[in-house]
């Protein structure tokens, strides 16, 4: 490889990792930032859902698996009750547990198309 095409291979990586930087700056996330605040970030970013999509009656697979996914890290990093995660995620007490247990079981098998979405929230979970 020429010295010359190295050299441009090393400037476009800059440009990347300074539009990446930048991107991150926008989100406003920081360290100091809560799981939460992460969350919905991504939510938003990702795949454009909040929280009043997110608790609808509807049955779209990353909502579904979203919906999913935050009861699963409102049991795991703030230790809520199945009573308070049903009143959180607009669902009933018995749907969050078969959930949770869905949840944990699709992350141990590493299940495809639930981990597509997991990926972006896993390092959330404390």
């Amino acid at each position: 490889m020429s010295k010359q095409l190295v050299l441009q291979k090393i400037e476009h990586l800059q440009n990347e990792l300074t539009n990446l930087k930048e991107s991150v700056e926008m989100l406003g996330i920081t360290d100091e930032s809560t799981w939460q605040e992460k969350f919905w970030t991504i939510c938003r970013i990702k795949y454009n859902v909040d929280y009043n999509k997110m608790t609808a009656k509807g049955k779209s697979e990353p909502i579904v698996f979203i919906r999913q996914i935050y009861g699963y890290l409102l049991h795991r990093n703030m230790f809520l009750s199945d009573r308070e995660i049903a009143v959180q995620i607009n669902r009933e007490r018995s749907t969050v547990v078969t959930t949770r247990q869905g949840v944990e079981s699709s992350i141990k098998l590493k299940e495809a198309k639930f981990m597509r979405v997991y990926k972006h929230f896993k390092h959330l979970a404390q």
